[in-house]
Formats: structure tokens, sequence, C-alpha cells
């Protein structure tokens, strides 16, 4: 039989290399707009900083290869989601006909994880919102705390056995694209499985792994010609 070591190489450098390839995207969308602005210095400016932004991302991205070369435990800090969600966002959407709003609960707890992983799940996820509405639309992000029911007043009794903890954040980005028909719904997670006519079935797979790591969960709820839900499960950290 072939090494499970092998096969999970190939698997994190497809998913790297699949990351990298979405970044080299932005970067390339936001240099041919601030071609676009030589005489207009603030916005100038401005996507220039976003150009800077994901070129930290691809260093960030190098050094995961790094780490999984090494066999590197993940580097956990505390800190708050919602930063690295609307970092993720405005960069995704920048140079395209995509819209967002961002729905944040106040009292949000925060979240112990690597930032870098983290980075890497929330630009999947809105890499694939935004690659759904190829005609434009809107992704909405949305935050709250959320706290395990005991067993017997569980509505939703599918997060009983995934979930280990009491209490977590959880975050979920809505597209309005094409949607995921049934058949496929199952499968998204799977490694190489891909509806899109070039994709290469790794960016899911590689987040849901980063998301088992953290003692998370994550869920998708799609209809077609509506559009898809992913929500992700964070344990919430004590907050300082």
């Amino acid at each position: 039989m072939k090494t499970n070591t092998q096969e999970l190489a190939g698997i994190l450098v497809n998913g790297i290399a699949h990351d990298f390839n979405n970044v080299l995207g932005i970067m390339l969308a936001n240099i041919s707009l601030a071609k676009q602005y030589t005489n207009d210095q603030t916005k100038l400016l401005e996507k220039m900083e976003d150009i800077e932004r994901v070129a930290q991302r691809a260093r960030e991205l190098s050094q995961q290869l790094l780490n999984f070369a090494k066999n590197s435990e993940p580097f956990k800090k505390k800190l708050n989601i919602c930063d690295l969600l609307e970092e993720g966002i405005r960069l995704a959407v920048s140079g395209s006909d995509i819209t967002y709003e961002s729905e944040y609960a106040e009292d949000l707890c925060p979240v112990e994880v690597d930032e870098g992983q983290i980075k890497q799940v929330i630009s999947n996820l809105v890499i694939n919102a935004v690659q759904a509405m190829p005609l434009g639309g809107k992704i909405t992000v949305r935050a709250r705390n959320f706290e395990l029911p005991e067993q017997e007043e569980d509505s939703s009794s599918n997060l009983q056995p995934a979930l280990s903890e009491k209490k977590y954040i959880v975050f979920s980005i809505t597209d309005e694209g094409f949607g995921i028909p049934p058949i496929h719904l199952s499968k998204v997670f799977d490694n190489y499985f891909s509806t899109k006519e070039n994709g290469n079935g790794m960016g899911l797979a590689i987040t849901y792994s980063i998301i088992q790591k953290h003692n998370g969960f994550i869920e998708v709820e799609s209809e077609v010609s509506v559009g898809t839900t992913f929500c992700v499960y964070i344990p919430a950290a004590d907050a300082d």
C-alpha cells in the first residue's frame, strides 16, 4: 500500500498551492485597479495597502508550508474573530462586483486559534462565495456566541456529537450564488471533490481539516439558485 504520508503531503501541498492561486488572483486584481487610480492618491493608497496585506498573507502561507514540512504544532493566540473576518472578506471582494454586509454580536467571545490557519479558512470560504456569484451579488457575514444546550433540550442534535466544548463562537458566510445540488452537498468537504470546471477540490477539504484541529465543527446549507451558507463553530476562549 502507498504510504499515507505521501498522500497527506500531496493534500497539504495542493491545498496551499490552491490558496496561493487565490492570493495571487486578489493581488493582481488590486494591481489592475491601482493602475486606474494614478490620479487619485487616496484610492491609490488604499489599493496599495490591500496589496501589502495580500502579500503578507502569501508570506503566511509560505510559513505554513514550512511548518507542515517540520510537522510543527499550530501556534495559537487569543484574538477577536471579527478582525479576521473583516480583513478576509474585504480583500476577497476587492476588484469584484460583490458587496457585503456584516453582523457581529457586541458581546462576542474571543477565540484561541492559529491566526494563519483561521485566515486560510475564512479566505477559502469567502472566495468560494465570490466565485459562486460571477454576475455579482451580496455576501453576508455573521458572528455570535453559541452555548451548547443540554442533551435533552437540544433542538439541533446533529451538533451534539460533533461539539465537545460548552461555549463556542459561530460565524457564518452566506452568498446569493447558484447553490450546491443536494446530491453533492455531502461531498463538499471531500478531498479532490469539486463542482467547478477548473477546481481542484482542496479548498474546503483543507478548511474542514483546520477546523477539526481546532476542536471545532463546520456545516453547510444550500439551495440551488438561492445560495449557500457555511457555519463554523470554534471553541470560545475566556475573555480577559
